[in-house]
């Protein structure tokens, strides 16, 4: 029933329930919601009243909860404005719960960011559920769409957003330009329950976008190859606020390549820091080639408290590595494995199978390959992921590729059945090759990291 109360000058901020395992060590049970986290500091620091919610935690993992709890804060909150951040896996959750919104009061405006949205702003807009996607980085896009939308004024002429115009096409605005490094808000950890906080895994990103343009990944699409760094005085308050005020001591760095910053020496000299001060550990992600590149650097991130490094493999066939655009040889794999092990670290790789570009032949190689590198005991742990043509990916509009399932619900990142059949390698022969590969990391009492941990019931 759709309600008369007087909104609220207010944001909130949702990040809907993710039913996905923990596929990280630290055995959190929460996810801190980083994207809107980012959002809502930028919008806090500019007093602009916000709200954010991680429906994980507010549900304490029950999806059936979802719709009371976001009942219950409408009724007594009536936010002017509601935003929702999607993976493409969760898009029919929130429409669902963007239903929920416009029901209880239909002035209020419904906007979503994130991946899905903003690379199918039209499919999100002819839903009928959102008055504007939200294309790109969207805290300077945000503000300015809050002070208007508080002031009662248009919205139209805002970059970096998309909408339905009065004929109802798809108007798509000019891009922002990206943020400088200064502009990138420091998480304010407060805008969130301290118990989410004290209990999730957290996650340190200190650059935004990634130098290189795999096909698989949509960042090339978003960030255009351009890579921004924050500046180290923001990175060391963000890791010595999570230490003091919430006791944590492991982080997982995910910038895309974590040795992409110039000032890498500096950076290592703040972690060094603040692992002998709080006792801080690190682990990260990096590419094969940049370790055997850079090898001196190992030794330094050892002394400066990172345990591990994972590196992305995805393929031992190097036609599927061409056509992935890793710019790069899987030789270089075991040799990056070795020197990671040699300097006292943990070693992990990432492997997507069926990709296009693969067939039965080129999977056997990677299958071969992770043989391999089990029976050197040279990768500690594997995560192995079937391939999902994510929407904002280059890979996506692959020809080679037959859709079999449109649903994205079952686009999950621990699936273990293929959404799509390739020229030549039909999905029942690549779930095959994966289950097999499976099979050999039990062999050698293994598991895919993805899929062996789940978030307590």
């Amino acid at each position: 029933m759709a309600t008369n109360k007087k909104h609220k000058n207010e944001v909130l901020l949702i990040e809907p329930f993710l039913e996905r395992r923990c596929y990280d060590d630290f055995g959190g049970i929460y996810q801190v919601p980083n994207t809107i986290l980012c959002l809502g500091s930028f919008l806090n620091e500019r007093k602009i009243h916000v709200k954010i919610f991680s429906m994980g935690y507010e549900t304490k993992h029950k999806r059936k909860f979802e719709e009371k709890v976001l009942r219950n804060y409408l009724n007594k909150n009536n936010p002017k404005i509601v935003g929702f951040t999607s993976y493409t896996e969760l898009y029919e959750n929130v429409k669902r719960l963007a239903a929920i919104v416009k029901n209880f009061n239909p002035n209020t405006k419904i906007i979503i960011g994130g991946h899905h949205a903003m690379h199918q702003p039209a499919e999100v807009l002819e839903s009928g559920l959102f008055d504007a996607v939200f294309i790109g980085e969207g805290e300077k896009a945000l503000e300015e769409y809050s002070r208007k939308v508080f002031s009662e004024e248009s919205t139209t002429n805002i970059h970096g957003i998309a909408f339905l115009g009065d004929n109802k096409k798809v108007v798509i605005n000019p891009a922002r330009p990206r943020l400088r490094g200064e502009e990138i808000p420091t998480p304010d950890y407060t805008l969130l329950p301290k118990e989410l906080v004290k209990h999730s895994n957290k996650w340190l990103l200190t650059t935004r976008g990634c130098p290189y343009a795999c096909s698989f990944c949509s960042s090339n699409a978003q960030y255009r190859r351009k890579v921004i760094t924050r500046p180290l005085s923001s990175v060391k308050e963000e890791i010595e606020n999570l230490a003091k005020k919430y006791g944590t001591k492991e982080l997982m760095i995910t910038d895309s390549t974590f040795q992409s910053r110039r000032d890498f020496k500096e950076f290592m000299e703040i972690l060094k820091e603040l692992n002998m001060k709080y006792g801080i550990e690190y682990t990260a992600q990096t590419r094969a080639d940049n370790v055997v590149n850079k090898p001196e650097q190992l030794k330094i991130m050892k002394a400066s408290g990172v345990t591990s490094l994972t590196i992305g493999a995805e393929s031992a066939s190097q036609k599927v590595l061409d056509a992935m655009n890793k710019m790069s040889s899987y030789d270089y794999v075991p040799k990056a494995l070795s020197l990671i092990k040699i300097v006292g670290l943990e070693a992990g790789t990432y492997w997507l199978i069926g990709h296009p570009g693969s067939s039965r032949i080129e999977e056997e190689k990677t299958k071969k390959a992770i043989q391999d590198l089990l029976e050197r005991n040279l990768s500690d742990h594997y995560e192995v992921k079937l391939f999902l043509p994510f929407p904002g990916t280059r890979s996506s509009k692959d020809c080679r590729i037959s859709w079999l399932d449109f649903n994205f619900s079952n686009f999950k990142f621990d699936t273990k059945t293929p959404v799509h059949s390739l020229t030549d390698f039909p999905a029942n022969e690549i779930k095959k090759i994966y289950l097999e590969i499976m099979k050999v990391l039990n062999n050698h009492g293994k598991s895919n990291v993805i899929l062996e941990k789940e978030y307590p019931k």
